[in-house]
């Protein structure tokens, strides 16, 4: 499990509701990555493809301040950090 959440990284950060989350799964794993408020609704997610070890996230819709997201391999929660948008 540590495997996973040292190869997970968002940049840049803070951002403008733009930006790449890198991770690496292996061929069988099922990722996921879920953005938050920080009352802990849900706000979006993503699917994470096995074969592209990245992700670009475009959340224009997301108002300047801290965001959580966590990202989940084959259901388990491997990492969660802050996101900060700032325009």
């Amino acid at each position: 499990q540590d495997d996973y959440s040292k190869a997970i990284s968002l940049y840049p950060n803070p951002n403008k509701g733009s930006m790449t989350l890198t991770y690496q799964l292996n061929e069988t794993d099922k990722g996921e990555m879920v953005i938050f408020d920080l009352e802990g609704r849900k706000l979006h997610s993503y699917s994470l493809n096995a074969n592209e070890n990245s992700t670009i996230i475009e959340e224009n819709s997301l108002s300047n301040g801290v965001y959580l997201y966590k990202v989940y391999i084959n259901d388990k929660a491997v990492k969660t950090d802050r996101i900060i948008i700032i325009k």
